[in-house]
């Protein structure tokens, strides 16, 4: 007989039954194994007001219940009809055990049913899912759901669901229910239970899986194949093909190896410059790489334009994608989880199970391997920390794993050796040249273009810093003993091993070792008169001393880390340790594998590199920076075996030629430029504030006063949406505080401040969202991102200049000192300018109108005013007025 499920959901006045909370609507749905056979819905006279979050979400107002009875009057019918079924949820902790103490409150007994969670199902089943809350999933997997947080629409959607569910577990591979299956206990409730259920007797028909190893895999892997749709081309306006022409130009002569093409936003610069590389290429059999700032822009641009350039193109073309390793998933690494798990025996976690559930059914249909496709949550568990340890443990001491037959990563490489297009990260370019060389995927053969370049000397000076903060090797150390410790009393109770009590002996003295040379280290950056931050050049006589102990300590830290492990693998052998404890130990693996290698990049080219030692808590630490960027760019192009394309936004590069040869490396190169398309000045001003002081001449308290008091008067002003840029963490931190405690709930409710509340991507998505709102961040928030809402107000607190009181600043300033040249003009005043035009080239590229309000009066007043009018341009008009003036003129 088919089981009968109830799927119910709740609408309460909050949380905690015990607390006062109520039900005010209630929904179920009955089900008899697929099939719909009764409903039960009714609003609830709470006998408290509906507080207005809950009337908000759901739209059900306490005037709405006044006539609705209560939870007493409907109880013992709707106890009747949940009896004999298993109770359904999405969110089951939630609704069971506030329904079960609404009936025992209503004088009945406690529900005792059977329950099945939803959320857990789906988490496990659709890793890939962007969001596991019911109406967005409902949206993205085709389930009818009209009016989300009403009970019964609700409990319906949540029915369709739970369908969708069952048809999905009847039809996996069944080796891929048997390696799920000793995971299954840990689902909540009896979700579990009803999942093995579902398999056995499901009607659906069994997908098939290609068995590698333990792993069930999609047997169609991506081949990076696309081919043109019928009837999708669109006609370039004369813009576009102005680009297209150029490029064609540029690849089809030799006589330059490098151009750049500055090109405003909206004239399709990337994708023009693409398809006039393909169709050079066409002829000339060369294969295109395309290095973009990130993944997330590889993605984007796949997803939104990739299908596009080939019905332009009108024949097949083949792609790759090169990420570094680590974004692949590794399948032999799965395995040892997987082996250390079953290890474990009662000791696995929860979360440990549903991740590796998650991840199983995900291997079955993933046809790249890449993490990105992974659900963010999933994708930011603390667990791949866990993962990455156990790697490094496998790789160094176990070398006798059996190797998987499939490798995501290598079948990219493989595919990239027959691409037309291999996309790529300027990370991956600048770290693995030489390697792409040696490949063959870099070569005269190839063409190269280099897209939002500006990001590059960046991500290159980003890439060579290297960071060691000394808590971490005293906790290494502290780890060590600790773990030396316990080898040593588990030793003695077995005496007999000799081959343990070397290993041990010869452990207990390179850890000395390490940790009197850890003593001279600490003794060497502590002796300062104060703990401020203080930089060195890495030819300074006094970083010599501080070299020699690191060098040392480096040398002590490999024995202590080769002994570890070796004695991990031989505790293990040996039964020595719990397998519960070995997370922790890994952990410690991992830590001084970091520590090591960050170590000896600390001074791997310490002569062209300045030192800057820091304290950001009880110990120091030391950070190396390159002194110049553009020497290794410059070192890199030397090398570089094809002809390059850099791309970049008009308003991201600097206008004279020495600037951008000073920032790219590159003496000789085409320029590319293309007239502004005055259309989108259109509708655009420029102010400076009349009435309000310049914020630069302010203190951060008063500073904080005044963008507090200006950004509210603009948020009250009907439904206009507002984007302030700073340049300080601090600021953005304190202002940020300022508005949590003193702005009202409704204002703070549309206020999206990139920090602790909201994250990069989350504080633009939400903003992007809304139709009236204040979006915070520093002025790099939104740097190689489209921020496709519009903004009726762009606000910048001060001009960009980088704070001259800061370390870095002051080695700067002493790099050009070195070389008799002027820091302000070479570096600061070129650097701030450029950010400062970013800034207002983000306003430019808002097609509908905007205002850009500078609250920094040295746009007018400053020595340098005639630099800045110059990247202002003669199209935009700069106006002193009153912030009321303002606002009347929209």
């Amino acid at each position: 007989m088919p089981v009968k499920y109830a799927v119910v959901d709740l609408e309460t006045t909050g949380t905690k039954y015990n607390r006062g909370d109520r039900i005010i609507q209630i929904g179920v749905v009955f089900l008899e194994g697929q099939k719909k056979i009764g409903e039960f819905k009714s609003n609830i006279q709470p006998l408290i007001p509906v507080p207005k979050n809950i009337s908000d979400l759901t739209g059900i107002q306490t005037e709405d219940l006044r006539d609705a009875p209560l939870f007493e009057e409907i109880a013992p019918e709707l106890f009747q009809q949940l009896q004999d079924c298993v109770f359904v949820a999405h969110n089951i902790n939630f609704d069971y055990k506030f329904l079960s103490a609404s009936f025992e409150g209503a004088g009945l007994s406690a529900l005792d049913l059977e329950g099945i969670d939803t959320v857990e199902l789906i988490r496990v089943l659709y890793p890939q899912a962007a969001s596991y809350k019911l109406g967005e999933f409902s949206i993205d997997h085709g389930i009818n759901l009209v009016n989300a947080h009403t009970a019964i629409e609700d409990a319906r959607a949540t029915a369709q669901l739970l369908v969708q569910v069952m048809d999905k577990v009847a039809s996996l591979p069944e080796s891929l229910y048997k390696a799920m299956q000793p995971w299954l206990k840990f689902f909540i409730r009896q979700t579990g239970k009803y999942f093995s259920y579902w398999y056995n007797h499901g009607h659906c028909q069994r997908n098939k899986g290609l068995i590698r190893g333990s792993f069930t895999l999609n047997p169609e892997i991506n081949e990076g194949l696309y081919r043109p749709l019928a009837g999708t081309e669109e006609d370039q306006d004369s813009g576009h093909l102005s680009i297209q022409e150029d490029v064609m130009n540029f690849f089809e002569q030799d006589s330059d190896q490098f151009a750049f093409l500055k090109a405003n936003s909206g004239q399709g610069k990337t994708f023009n410059s693409i398809l006039g590389q393909l169709q050079v290429a066409s002829k000339t059999g060369k294969h295109l790489i395309v290095s973009f700032p990130n993944n997330v822009m590889i993605r984007q641009w796949q997803d939104n334009h990739l299908q596009e350039l080939v019905n332009q193109l009108g024949g097949k073309i083949q792609v790759a994608v090169l990420k570094s390793r680590d974004h692949y998933l590794d399948l032999n690494t799965f395995q040892a989880y997987i082996n250390y798990l079953k290890a474990k025996e009662n000791h696995v976690s929860k979360n440990e199970s549903m991740f590796t559930l998650s991840l199983l059914l995900w291997v079955s249909e993933t046809q790249t391997g890449d993490l990105a496709e992974l659900n963010h949550g999933l994708r930011q568990s603390p667990l791949w920390e866990q993962w990455d340890n156990l790697a490094l443990y496998q790789n160094r001491y176990h070398s006798d794993q059996v190797t998987m037959q499939w490798n995501f990563y290598q079948h990219q490489l493989h595919l990239a050796k027959k691409a037309d297009i291999i996309w790529t990260n300027h990370a991956y370019l600048v770290r693995h040249k030489e390697d792409l060389v040696a490949k063959g995927l870099w070569t005269k053969a190839s063409d190269l273009i280099i897209d939002e370049c500006h990001h590059l000397p960046k991500i290159i000076e980003k890439d060579l810093a290297v960071h060691q903060n000394l808590a971490d090797i005293n906790d290494y150390l502290n780890q060590q003993e600790h773990f030396f410790g316990q080898l040593m009393d588990k030793y003695y109770l077995d005496t007999s091993n000799r081959a343990i009590e070397q290993v041990l002996y010869t452990w207990q003295d390179q850890l000395k070792n390490a940790l009197k040379t850890f003593d001279h280290v600490l003794d060497a950056l502590l002796n300062h008169d104060s703990h401020e931050a203080v930089y060195f050049s890495g030819t300074d006589p006094r970083l010599y001393n501080t070299y020699l102990l690191f060098a040392q300590l480096w040398e002590d830290l490999k024995g202590v880390q080769r002994v570890y492990g070796s004695s991990l693998a031989m505790a293990q052998k040996e039964k020595l340790l719990k397998q519960n404890q070995m997370q922790k130990w890994l952990q410690g693996l991992g830590l001084g594998h970091k520590i090591i290698e960050n170590i000896q990049k600390l001074f791997a080219n310490k002569n062209n590199c300045y030192y800057i030692i820091s304290y950001p808590e009880n110990y120091p630490r030391l950070s190396a920076y390159p002194k110049a960027v553009a020497d290794f760019m410059s070192e890199m192009w030397e090398k570089c075996p094809s002809q390059v394309l850099f791309l970049s936004a008009t308003a991201n590069l600097p206008d004279n030629r020495e600037s951008l040869e000073s920032m790219y490396g590159v003496k000789k190169y085409h320029l590319y430029t293309y007239p502004i398309n005055k259309a989108l000045y259109a509708n655009k001003r420029l102010y400076i504030l009349s009435d309000y002081p310049s914020l630069h001449d302010l203190s951060e308290t008063e500073s904080i006063h005044y963008l507090a008091e200006i950004l509210q008067v603009l948020l009250i002003n009907e439904n206009k949406k507002i984007y302030l840029m700073l340049n300080s963490k601090q600021l953005l931190t304190a202002l940020n505080h300022y508005i949590q405690e003193f702005w009202p709930d409704e204002l703070i409710a549309v206020t999206f401040i990139q920090g602790e509340k909201y994250g990069h991507q989350d504080a633009i998505s939400r903003y992007n969202d809304s139709h009236h709102g204040l979006l915070i961040g520093l002025q790099a928030l939104t740097e190689g991102l489209h921020l496709p809402s519009h903004s009726d107000y762009y606000l910048l607190a001060r001009l960009p200049f980088r704070s001259p009181d800061e370390v870095r600043e002051q080695a700067r300033r002493d790099y050009w000192k070195e070389r008799n040249q002027s820091y302000f003009y070479q570096e600061s005043l070129p650097q701030m300018l450029l950010r400062f035009k970013q800034s207002l080239g983000r306003m430019l590229s808002d097609q509908a109108p905007a205002a850009f309000i500078v609250l920094d009066k040295r746009l007018f007043y400053s020595s340098y005013k005639d630099a800045i009018d110059k990247v202002i341009g003669d199209e935009l008009r700069v106006e002193e007025v009153s912030l009321d003036a303002i606002l009347k003129s929209d």
